[in-house]
């Protein structure tokens, strides 16, 4: 169904090449997210806001940034545009991030102001660099192996949306409404392997099972009728109870792995 697609929008390069807009997009994608992260930060500053709901407002665009560009007609994403891209941002926000830069440089501490929750300290930098590595050692196979070999780019929104918007909602509806509490750990926090203990809450946890059901429905002419009913039936559940069993601010790279083996098996099976 997608056979048209491919031949008029995709060529056979998964790997592509270096090239200056390769550059030129990865530094506008910086400013922008930098732009993002200051409103961000003046929001906590003015009005109070938990630095717990900017780091997840900040995650709604860290990372569908990097696969909007598929929106465009006759654009198609690469393993070497989307790794020089990635690196190039990580590396530019984890020098901005890192202590002695911020400690040195007032505007580095006042961007990292909407990231730096209260209960992540002093791992807030790990924690997030730890996490988009593995959220994109997924992604990116995914993205270039399965979404768009079946031209079918739209299909990396899938996890993405789960990934930013439900795991997004979870922790402002717990915190609002959770009545039912459970806890989980940290891969690694304070010096310590496994240690830690963290709150989360079932009524949290059914808005990445909403989520999902809702995001599968939306992109439903990606896929063919069995598969969706398959997808529709299965993902919400299994995305729900990755999200559960992930560890403290590393249960987005649990669902993209989820979100991804699940729908390469759909698509590629």
């Amino acid at each position: 169904m997608h056979g048209t697609v491919v031949g008029q929008f995709y060529s056979s390069n998964s790997i592509g090449s270096l090239t200056w807009e390769v550059l030129v997009e990865a530094i506008v994608l910086f400013i922008a997210e930098l732009l993002w992260e200051c409103i961000l930060s003046a929001i906590v500053l003015r009005y109070n806001i938990k630095i717990n709901h900017t780091r997840k407002l900040g995650n709604l665009f860290k990372i569908p940034k990097y696969f909007a560009a598929d929106l465009f007609p006759f654009y198609e994403s690469t393993a070497t545009s989307l790794v020089t891209v990635l690196a190039i941002n990580q590396t530019l926000f984890c020098v901005m991030y890192y202590r002695q830069s911020r400690e040195k440089v007032p505007f580095f501490s006042y961007v990292f102001l909407s990231q730096d929750r209260r209960e992540d300290r002093p791992d807030t930098l790990i924690f997030q660099v730890t996490e988009d590595i593995m959220r994109f050692a997924i992604y990116i196979p995914f993205k270039i192996l399965v979404a768009n070999r079946i031209g079918a780019p739209e299909l990396i929104f899938i996890p993405v949306a789960v990934n930013n918007i439900g795991d997004g909602l979870d922790e402002p509806v717990g915190v609002a409404f959770g009545r039912h509490k459970y806890s989980t750990t940290a891969l690694y926090h304070k010096g310590k392997f496994f240690k830690s203990k963290f709150t989360r809450s079932y009524e949290g946890s059914s808005c990445v099972f909403i989520t999902t059901l809702v995001v599968v429905a939306i992109y439903y002419k990606a896929f063919s009728t069995n598969q969706f009913w398959i997808t529709l039936s299965v993902l919400p559940i299994l995305m729900t109870i990755a999200e559960a069993k992930a560890p403290h601010t590393n249960d987005a790279p649990f669902l993209a792995l989820v979100g991804c083996s699940f729908l390469s098996a759909v698509f590629l099976l």
